[in-house]
């Protein structure tokens, strides 16, 4: 009795790490899209609005959802302290303490670090130009991806069922 409540117990703890993987997939396309709406919302601030970078940044930060809204506030905050630090630092530092928690991969975050690079110190023309090469870039990673869901997720959680009927013949003998 005690085994095969144990052996329920791996089976249903495999297959659930299995639809768990498979959310986090589908929560890094949300998160990419976020993204996305992210630097469209910079762009119209600086472009349309003639902002500076820091309230762009604050003025974006209302109109995302968590944690890029703090992400933004942050960096805002430390963009106008200037405390010697390029920006493209400070962007980069804030990526890896405020988006440590999410589904964006370590590539994501660099590309999204890469793009911080050229706010700030460029011209608008060249700042248009480099936002419009990253939602380009993002546009792309987003539609394949989502051609790649459906396989995906179907492969992770059939991994966690066999993952699991695997550890129960190895433990049951």
């Amino acid at each position: 009795m005690l085994r095969v409540a144990g052996a329920c117990l791996i089976l249903s703890a495999s297959s659930l790490l299995g639809v768990q993987k498979s959310r986090q997939f589908t929560k890094r396309i949300e998160q990419l899209q976020e993204l996305q709406r992210i630097v469209l919302l910079i762009q119209g601030e600086i472009l349309y609005k003639n902002a500076a970078l820091p309230e762009a940044l604050r003025s974006s930060a209302g109109k995302v959802k968590v944690p890029f809204d703090s992400f933004l506030r942050q960096t805002a905050g430390r963009a106008d302290a200037f405390d010697g630090v390029r920006f493209s630092d400070l962007f980069e530092t804030e990526i890896k303490e405020q988006l440590k928690g999410t589904a964006l991969t370590k590539e994501d975050k660099e590309e999204f670090a890469r793009f911080g690079e050229s706010l700030g110190y460029l011209d608008v023309e060249m700042q248009k130009n480099a936002m419009k090469l990253y939602l380009k870039e993002l546009e792309q990673k987003i539609e394949y991806l989502q051609k790649e869901i459906p396989q995906k997720r179907k492969l992770y959680q059939s991994l966690g069922v066999m993952g699991g009927i695997f550890l129960l013949i190895l433990l049951w003998q």
